[in-house]
């Protein structure tokens, strides 16, 4: 009842409950759970920590009790109380060790050392998530956000290991095909770039609508930092006319970055023709546009040939 939001009818049948039957005490505190989180989900914060409360004093050192901190903790966050959150919640590890609720722990601190910019203390925290026994379902999103936390702070060596360990557990996972992305980013950082190109070409069978333009960006991307402009524009072209649509504009961009090649090769003319497309197609008033034509400018004043 309390998960359904219907408080007044679910008190009165936990009380009809509770009065019938003795050793309640876990149904007590189950009833308090469900009633705490539904407030919450409510974003009723006020009853909400009133009977996280309830749950942490009734059930102190039980399973429940760890639940009505966590959900307490939880509630101060939310609500802006950090210093009050964090004092319960750094706490909770050492006051309920083998808890379930001790991995759950961790990954919130990591959530908020994270969205903090607090990345060191956010790698502790996801780190103790993957290496208490009771991680459960956790593991994977752990995961996931210390490879996010390896990619912010620049260590992608250990973002590829990670990503592989994920990919590995967790092979049809929905965002599989995402991280199989972001390992082929992950060598690119590392100026792995042929290795790169194999790995997204490998991809590219697999790609959906959205991500086959996206890969095939990212292969041009690679010639083009590996100083082979020539490639990179016939790869970045693809982009263009061989890929299906895309809601993000990974089209317009790679006819940009090809004009850009062709610009850097010296071939002015079939640059300025694209930097021209591009303001015929987006318009000259778009950012596309303004960039095209600044570029359209910059040609003018190495070239005499007219750029109308």
């Amino acid at each position: 009842m309390y998960k359904l939001k219907q408080f007044r009818l679910a008190d009165q049948e936990a009380k009809k409950f509770l009065k019938k039957y003795k050793d309640t005490r876990d149904e007590k505190g189950q009833f308090l759970l469900d009633k705490a989180r539904a407030y919450l989900e409510e974003k009723n914060f006020i009853l909400a920590e009133k009977f996280f409360k309830k749950l942490k004093d009734d059930f102190k050192r039980t399973e429940f009790g760890a639940q009505g901190e966590f959900g307490l903790g939880q509630v101060y966050l939310i609500t802006n109380h950090t210093e009050d959150a964090l004092k319960i919640l750094t706490a909770i590890p050492d006051k309920y060790p083998d808890s379930e609720i001790t991995p759950l722990t961790y990954l919130n601190l990591g959530d908020f050392y994270y969205n903090s910019q607090q990345v060191e203390n956010a790698i502790l925290a996801f780190k103790k998530v993957l290496e208490h026994p009771k991680v459960g379902e956790n593991y994977g999103k752990a995961l996931r956000y210390l490879i996010a936390c390896y990619d912010k702070v620049q260590f992608w060596d250990k973002a590829i290991a990670l990503t592989r360990e994920y990919l590995q557990k967790f092979p049809d996972a929905e965002d599989a095909l995402d991280m199989k992305i972001k390992l082929g980013l992950f060598l690119m950082r590392l100026k792995e770039y042929r290795r790169a190109i194999e790995h997204f070409r490998q991809l590219l069978p697999y790609a959906s609508d959205e991500n086959e333009a996206e890969i095939q960006f990212y292969i041009a991307q690679c010639y083009k930092e590996m100083g082979n402009f020539e490639k990179a524009a016939s790869e970045y072209l693809k982009v263009k006319y061989l890929t299906r649509p895309t809601k993000l504009p990974w089209h317009v961009t790679a006819l940009y970055e090809a004009g850009d090649c062709f610009a850097r090769l010296g071939e002015i003319d079939q640059a300025r023709q694209i930097f021209q497309k591009i303001i015929r197609q987006e318009g000259k008033d778009s950012n596309f546009g303004r960039f095209a034509s600044k570029r359209l400018a910059e040609l003018a004043q190495k070239s005499p040939t007219d750029s109308n």
